[in-house]
C-alpha cells in the first residue's frame, strides 16, 4: 500500500504508520486507528480499515478472476463500468461518489475516503482503505447516552438529510443502515449550518456533534449497481418507487426503537416518530408482492407488519417532503428560523447541480 504526499515522501506499509491500534475484528477484517507520521497532515488520525476479499468471496460472490489480478488490473476494472457488477468494489464505488457530496458542498454527512489500494498478502487479496476518524464511536454509543429531544431532532434531521442526498443524486440505498454506520464527529458547539432543499432553507444549530454515514459494503443502486448480499436480491427487488426513500430510514428506525438495545430515546421523540412516520408509509416499502412470494425465513416480518395485508396503498411522499413537514412546516420541530446569534458554519445544498467533472467517466453513470 503505497501513499504519497507532494515531496514525493512514500509510506510503502501500514507497518510505517505510528501508534496504530487494532480499532474491531470482524467477518471482513480489521480497522485500525492510525497516526502517520508526519504531523502537518490536515487529519492525524485516520482509520485504516482492512477487508480480506479472499475470505468474504461467499459472501460477497467475489470471483476467482478478481482474486487472482494484479492491483493494477483491478484498479483498470476500477475505472471501467465492469466494476459496477464485482462487489468488491461496491464500497469504493461509493466512497468516490459520497466523497463528492462532502467536496461539492451538497452535504457533509459521509465519512471521507481518502485512499484505497488493492494488496497481495499471503496468497490472500486486501483491500486497504485510509478512511476519515470520527471522535466519538458511533450512533450505537451515542443513543445509549443520555440526549435532549432537540438533540435527537438534530440527529434525526442530518440523518434524513444523508439519504435524501443518496436518493436524490444517485438513487442510491444503503441497506445495511443501522447505528453502528452512523459515524459520530464531535465538533466545538455554536453557530449553525444552513441547508437548502427544495428552494426552503433549514438553519441547523450546531449543538457539537455532526453524523457521518459510512460502510457502503452493501449499498445498491438499482440498475446499475448490483446488491451484494442474498437478503438484499430477495428483498431490494420489491420496493416500490417511494420505498427506496424511506427502506434504510425504517431499518435505523427499528434499531433506535428495539428495546434490547436499550436506547435512550425520549418519550417526546418516540411520539414524534410514531406521529410523522405513521405504519402505512413504513410498512408498504416493499410491494406487496414481496409479501406474497416471501422466502420462508422472512415469515416474521408479517407479524411485525400487521396492516400488509389490507390494499396496498403506499405513499406519494419522498423524504424531502418529510423533511419539509417535520422541520419547516412544524412549528414544533421546525428549523426555517434563523438563529438570532451564532455564526453561520457552512452553506449546504441538495438543489446544487452535481459536477460530474470530479468522477472517473465511468462513475458519471451512475449519477441520476
Amino acid at each position: 500500500m503505497q501513499l504519497r504526499d507532494n515531496d514525493d515522501f512514500v509510506y510503502p506499509t501500514i507497518e510505517t504508520t505510528i501508534e496504530t491500534t487494532l480499532l474491531a475484528t470482524g467477518a471482513e477484517g480489521k480497522v485500525y486507528l492510525a497516526i502517520f507520521k508526519r504531523p502537518r497532515y490536515m487529519y492525524d488520525s485516520v482509520v485504516i480499515k482492512e477487508i480480506n476479499l479472499t475470505k468474504i468471496r461467499n459472501k460477497k460472490n467475489i470471483s476467482q478472476l478478481v482474486l487472482n489480478s494484479s492491483p493494477d488490473n483491478l484498479y483498470r476494472l476500477f475505472l471501467s463500468e465492469h466494476g459496477f457488477n464485482k462487489p468488491s468494489f461496491t464500497e469504493i464505488i461509493c466512497q468516490t461518489l459520497t466523497n463528492q457530496l462532502v467536496f461539492q458542498h451538497i452535504c457533509p454527512h459521509f465519512s471521507l475516503n481518502f485512499y484505497w489500494d488493492f494488496v497481495h498478502k499471503n496468497q490472500e487479496l486486501i483491500l486497504y482503505t485510509i478512511n476519515e476518524y470520527a471522535n466519538f464511536q458511533d450512533f450505537h454509543q451515542w443513543a445509549r447516552k443520555q440526549h435532549s429531544f432537540q438533540e435527537w431532532l438534530n440527529a434525526l434531521f442530518q440523518i434524513m438529510v444523508g439519504l435524501s442526498c443518496l436518493n436524490r443524486y444517485f438513487d442510491m440505498i444503503h441497506s445495511d443502515f443501522h447505528t453502528g454506520n452512523i459515524l459520530v464527529q464531535k465538533v466545538p458547539p455554536g453557530g449553525y449550518w444552513v441547508y437548502t432543499i427544495d428552494n426552503f432553507k433549514y438553519y441547523l444549530p450546531n449543538l457539537g456533534f455532526v453524523l457521518l454515514i459510512h460502510d457502503f459494503g452493501f449499498a445498491w443502486i438499482p440498475n446499475k449497481l448490483i446488491p451484494v448480499d442474498f437478503h438484499c436480491k430477495e428483498t431490494l427487488r420489491y420496493i416500490t418507487r417511494y420505498g427506496r426513500h424511506y427502506y434504510d430510514l425504517q431499518c435505523i428506525i427499528e434499531f433506535l426503537f428495539d428495546s434490547g438495545y436499550k436506547y435512550k430515546v425520549p418519550e417526546a421523540f418516540r411520539k414524534l416518530i410514531n406521529t410523522q412516520f405513521p405504519d402505512d408509509e413504513l410498512e408498504y416499502v416493499l410491494s406487496r408482492r414481496y409479501y406474497q412470494r416471501y422466502p420462508d425465513h422472512y415469515s416474521e416480518i408479517l407479524t411485525w407488519y400487521p396492516n400488509i395485508k389490507t390494499d396496498y396503498k403506499g405513499t406519494g411522499t419522498t423524504l424531502a417532503d418529510k423533511i419539509y413537514q417535520i422541520f419547516y412546516n412544524n412549528e414544533a420541530t421546525t428549523l426555517r428560523h434563523k438563529p438570532i446569534n451564532g455564526l453561520k458554519i457552512e452553506n449546504y445544498s441538495l438543489d446544487k447541480a452535481f459536477n460530474k467533472d470530479k468522477l472517473p467517466i465511468n462513475l458519471r453513470r451512475l449519477l441520476r
